[in-house]
């Protein structure tokens, strides 16, 4: 379920002051599918208070973060979001593909078959996810995932609330088990899902304004 964020006013409020982007955010670490993160200027946004076209409101239970990401940078159909205390999460289409600052991030992910199975609302699909090991190196893991559509919702995003579909993601290896949720709205937008991040941290919430 997707909770009812309604203080949603009051973070809008708060961000839109002294909102900062610090350099040096994310480093380019090698690896097949490692995205680069840092911003470049011909396709970052402009800074300042956030509004509905460029804000994401996230939410990670177990590290205690609810608050709202800013779009800093938009380039080859990827959107990376910087959040209130420094994180940040980048998707691919509505499929998040990277973390930075919260803690076993999702270094980088090839979601390619995941983006069209999504687009179909039905089907399979392979997703790799890469991660740093102890030893500072890339480890890949593989996913088999199935795509089912489980009835409507309606979904109440602070600001407005919008009656979807519910499209589950379950993904399997031999090691984990997770099932990754998106909430489409009437037009096929992704206007919120729940998404796996790491065995470590689980589930990154995430919504439109």
């Amino acid at each position: 379920m997707i909770r009812s964020f309604w203080v949603v006013l009051g973070l809008f409020a708060l961000a839109g002051c002294g909102n900062q982007t610090e350099p040096g955010l994310a480093s380019q670490l090698g690896g097949r599918f490692i995205p680069a993160l840092a911003v470049e200027a011909e396709s970052a946004v402009e800074p300042g208070a956030p509004s509905p076209e460029t804000a994401m409101l996230f939410q990670v239970s177990g590290l205690g973060i609810v608050g709202l990401g800013q779009l800093v940078e938009a380039s080859g159909g990827r959107r990376t979001y910087l959040g209130e205390t420094g994180y940040s999460v980048t998707f691919e289409g509505d499929v998040m593909v990277a973390t930075r600052g919260f803690g076993k991030d999702l270094m980088a992910a090839d979601v390619s078959q995941v983006r069209a199975a999504i687009a179909q609302r039905s089907g399979t699909a392979r997703r790799v996810h890469e991660y740093l090991d102890a030893r500072d190196q890339i480890s890949r893991q593989v996913y088999e995932c199935t795509f089912e559509l489980k009835g409507t919702e309606e979904v109440d995003l602070g600001l407005r609330q919008v009656e979807t579909r519910i499209l589950s993601e379950t993904c399997q290896n031999p090691r984990i088990v997770f099932e990754n949720v998106y909430y489409i709205d009437s037009n096929g937008t992704v206007i919120a899902s729940r998404q796996f991040v790491s065995d470590v941290i689980a589930y990154l919430r995430n919504n439109r304004l």
